[in-house]
């Protein structure tokens, strides 16, 4: 079952329950993945994943103005709504998990010091697509290579 036929049928259950929160998150997480399919590419897994990772960075971003501002109530609608998009999103890495699979990939790139960023940060990136933050990455990466 494909990403999009699994929020498709979740939004059915949220319909039936009457969960308003739910299904309008995923209403607009299958909106994306629509213009996805819209946009003539062929839609992959990976392009699916990306899609819905893109709405929980949107999620993400718009709670944190919304804190900055002073608005607490804002911030936790997209708190509820990125929890809802994080249960479609591969388990993510915890940064002791981060730390390891960037020590493997200096010790295999020989990347002895910070010059070597620009060496290590693409391979760890499409190493951890989707199951790490790329600025949890990228300081992990930072601090490996300093020390």
């Amino acid at each position: 079952m494909t990403l999009t036929e699994k929020i498709a049928n979740d939004m059915k259950e949220a319909m039936k329950s009457g969960d308003k929160t739910k299904l309008g998150t995923l209403r607009m997480v299958r909106a994306a993945l629509l213009e996805l399919q819209k946009s003539g590419a062929e839609v992959t897994p990976d392009l699916e994943l990306r899609a819905v990772q893109k709405q929980a960075a949107s999620r993400k971003d718009a709670m944190q103005q919304f804190v900055a501002a002073g608005r607490n109530d804002l911030a936790e609608v997209e708190r509820v709504e990125l929890a809802i998009i994080e249960a479609y999103l591969p388990q993510q890495l915890s940064d002791d998990e981060i730390r390891a699979k960037v020590r493997e990939l200096i010790t295999e790139t020989g990347a002895s010091g910070s010059n070597d960023f620009k060496l290590v940060m693409p391979k760890a990136m499409a190493a951890m697509r989707g199951l790490a933050d790329g600025n949890r990455v990228q300081a992990v990466v930072r601090e490996e290579l300093q020390s």
